[in-house]
């Protein structure tokens, strides 16, 4: 019996509209929807099959690497260089692998088959970007949102793609660590899956051949591969008040408030105050990166709670969530993840055990790190012995975003 993939709402079906009523009914309006036909008779509707992508992008160089939740080890973080063909031979022969392609910039073969639609083009903002991805049945991409502030035309080349979406406004109930969420998701049974998304206002699809998906911009989505793939991913043009949103650290507070501090239509700042102050903080002398972080996170959780009553506020307390009498669904707290009435909040540094905490820091200085950056947090280090590499870092992280952001708004 074939499994039911969907979970939550079925997500609307039809053919690609106008720019203008694209922007009118699901960009502005944060909707959903599947676009299926908006390559139909383009050469790229004629790769259909990994033979097919083999045999006209066969020889692009792509770099491989493990699962994105395969992080924390050595091996983990190792990634090679190969050619389209070699990966899709390997997978063939190695169906158990974790390796996959993500989130690479479009090649130059592939770029010239994929035309910027004119939904994702604002002439005044910086231009769209594509990215590319190639997997195996099996492999995922964890619950995440995308912190960059960009909408997103996500289209399935060949195979099938199982996609799950949820609004930002249930961010609290996810364990939001930065943009992502602590829940292992893929490794939840299947009932469990769907109770959760259920309860948050999930929308689903299975994405076939030659679809595209528009996903709204910092909605958490889960992306499963049903079958060997190839996907698109064409972020859209954004503001330059946009772009400096998302220079500052990721969290489930920021992604809720960028509809009170940025105008949806236009892209540029509509709250002025409330804009300067979260930037002055964050860029203000500190005694110490934690210091900044801490002041950052403060003006951030005091306007959440002014500005987003739409979103889940409240806090756990003695492992029962206390929602200040707040009623969103009707439902009582009992202290699980999966009933609506929870927040769960990250741990603390402090609060992680050393090898969590040694797994992050690692992380995140592969993540983090370049040759510009490693120059500079040696200076540093030689300069302040007290810093730790992962306090340096952070430092030299937060003066680049200094020295970049100095120029006023265009």
């Amino acid at each position: 019996m074939k499994r039911d993939l969907r979970i939550g709402a079925a997500i609307e079906r039809q053919p690609a509209p106008s720019p203008e009523v694209f922007r009118r009914d699901f960009l502005w309006r944060d909707r959903p929807v599947i676009f299926t036909d908006l390559h139909r008779g383009t050469e790229l509707s004629t790769v259909k099959t990994s033979a097919a992508a083999a045999k006209r992008f066969g020889d692009i160089k792509i770099t491989v690497n493990r699962n994105y939740y395969d992080g924390g080890t050595t091996a983990a973080n190792e990634h090679f260089r190969c050619s389209l063909s070699e990966y899709l031979a390997f997978i063939a022969q190695n169906p158990e692998t974790p390796l996959m392609c993500t989130e690479q910039t479009l090649a130059p073969e592939v770029a010239a088959l994929v035309r910027a639609p004119a939904l994702a083009k604002a002439a005044e903002y910086q231009p769209p970007v594509g990215f590319m991805f190639f997997a195996k049945k099996g492999l995922v991409a964890p619950l995440h949102f995308d912190g960059d502030l960009r909408d997103v035309l996500f289209t399935q080349v060949y195979g099938r793609k199982r996609v799950v979406l949820m609004p930002p406004r249930f961010s609290r109930r996810l364990l939001p660590v930065g943009n992502s969420s602590a829940l292992s998701f893929h490794l939840l049974p299947e009932a469990e899956k769907r109770t959760l998304f259920e309860l948050n206002e999930a929308c689903s699809c299975v994405l076939e051949p030659g679809e595209t998906l528009f996903i709204p911009r910092l909605w958490w989505h889960y992306l499963e591969n049903v079958e060997t793939s190839m996907s698109i991913s064409l972020r859209f043009g954004r503001s330059t008040d946009a772009f400096r949103l998302s220079t500052l650290p990721s969290t489930h507070t920021l992604q809720n408030l960028v509809g009170v501090l940025l105008d949806r239509k236009t892209g540029r700042v509509k709250n002025r105050a409330l804009f300067t102050k979260v930037f002055e903080t964050y860029f203000a002398p500190h005694a110490s990166p934690t210091a900044r972080f801490e002041r950052y996170m403060e003006v951030l959780d005091a306007a959440y709670a002014r500005h987003c009553p739409q979103a889940l506020q409240g806090h756990y307390e003695g492992g029962s969530f206390d929602r200040r009498g707040q009623e969103h669904d009707g439902h009582a707290p009992v202290g699980s993840a999966y009933n609506p009435g929870v927040v769960l909040q990250h741990p603390a540094e402090d609060e992680l055990g050393p090898k969590a905490l040694a797994r992050f820091r690692r992380w995140w200085e592969r993540v983090a790190m370049t040759d510009e950056r490693k120059g500079q947090l040696m200076a540093l280090l030689a300069l302040e012995p007290r810093f730790s590499r992962l306090t340096a870092l952070d430092e030299v992280i937060v003066r680049q975003q200094v020295a970049s952001l100095r120029a006023p708004s265009a």
